[in-house]
């Protein structure tokens, strides 16, 4: 989307497709600047999954998953760290370097080899002492003290449930992610299995499974089946 948000509002699926864009990238060489718009697109989605993340790189697990990757690099299957270090490197880009911390990760060496490595080190780092995402488009809205480990975190979701059948979308308006000094307070959980058990899945999918509200004890919205909505 315009804001850097992935249309079906799924962060795993953001992740998991920002693997698809670090490989074009990659594959394209690196440009000289001033970049094209792909490069400014793929910059925005990544920050967007950056911000929504922890310290360390980690997603909320926002909507549905998968377990998929392009290639498992690493150990982190819901870490965007790895991603943005290579984008920074490629790029050449002072913010993905800050919001992707000091370290350079198993999964930015395997792609970039010794030459990505020093490339990264030669990039002068952006760090700002507090974030504020306003993304209008997706709906989420993120707010940040920092990157380190004490700083603390507040994610609110108050996007629309999705796109077209809404299939990894869950009944989450409003629900909101808190991170308090480096401590998880409010958490998604994410979805307890995919093409399974349709009750438990419709369970870990509905409001009474997420930190938002519900009237009367009734999800915010109705599933109709394994990736289906009745309103």
């Amino acid at each position: 989307l315009g804001d850097g948000g992935y249309f079906e509002r799924a962060t795993y699926y953001h992740r998991y497709t920002i693997d698809f864009y670090v490989h074009y990238l990659l594959l394209s060489g690196e440009r000289p600047a001033p970049r094209g718009e792909t490069e400014e697109i793929v910059k925005r989605t990544i920050v967007h999954c950056a911000l929504l993340a922890a310290h360390d790189g980690e997603i909320p697990l926002v909507g549905d998953s998968d377990g998929g990757r392009l290639l498992f690099l690493d150990g982190e299957k819901t870490s965007v760290r790895g991603a943005c270090c290579a984008a920074a490197a490629i790029l050449g880009d002072g913010e993905l370097k800050g919001l992707a911390g000091g370290a350079f990760p198993e999964e930015a060496l395997w792609l970039l080899g010794a030459r990505g490595l020093e490339r990264y080190r030669s990039v002068d780092s952006s760090r700002r002492d507090s974030y504020h995402s306003m993304n209008d488009e997706t709906g989420w809205f993120c707010f940040r003290q920092g990157q380190d480990a004490g700083d603390s975190s507040l994610t609110i979701d108050c996007g629309p449930h999705g796109w077209g059948r809404c299939g990894h979308a869950n009944a989450d308006l409003l629900s909101v992610l808190w991170n308090d000094r480096g401590t998880n307070v409010l958490v998604d959980q994410g979805n307890a299995t995919y093409g399974g058990d349709v009750s438990l899945r419709n369970l870990t999918r509905s409001s009474q499974c997420h930190n938002t509200f519900t009237l009367g004890g009734v999800s915010q919205s109705i599933p109709a089946g394994v990736f289906d909505w009745e309103r």
